[in-house]
């Protein structure tokens, strides 16, 4: 019966008092990867990685609401060949949310964005994951990458 008020306690005190609505920073360096090197906090990839994931995770919940991911990064290659693909999957089974061609970075002055949404029916329950796909060519490093909740729908 305790742990019925506490929960009912609990609940009021998220509703009076929600989340606060911030920016997260993923450190590439501490992130997972199937290729790549360490260079300082960023990773990065050359021809001789091969093709691969350069970074990929947390693994974390989120709530429902409206995400804006941007991608702090440096690249070198062909225009016309690409050089890296960025994805939001989550799980069970590393469903799509988004799988975007990675523009060269001289385009964007090495900043990308992406706006996703996620519904109720994902809302604190599947990891969302975070993926630079290395194409193979060229070079690459990731810098940063930021998560920033835009509205959350509770």
């Amino acid at each position: 019966m305790i742990w019925a008020a506490s929960l009912l306690v609990g609940i009021n005190i998220i509703a009076l008092f929600p989340p606060a609505i911030g920016s997260w920073a993923l450190v590439p360096s501490l992130l997972p990867g199937t290729i790549g090197t360490i260079e300082g906090t960023s990773r990065a990839a050359t021809d001789k990685d091969g093709a691969g994931f350069l970074i990929y995770g947390p693994g974390t919940p989120l709530l429902a609401g409206f995400y804006q991911v941007t991608l702090e990064y440096e690249s070198s290659g062909a225009a016309t060949v690409p050089v890296s693909r960025v994805d939001v999957v989550y799980s069970p089974g590393l469903t799509d949310v988004a799988d975007l061609q990675l523009p060269p970075s001289d385009a964007n002055q090495g900043m990308f964005t992406y706006k996703f949404t996620v519904g109720k029916k994902q809302s604190l329950g599947p990891l969302f994951e975070f993926r630079v796909k290395y194409a193979g060519k060229g070079y690459l490093k990731v810098k940063r990458l930021t998560v920033t909740p835009i509205s959350l729908d509770y």
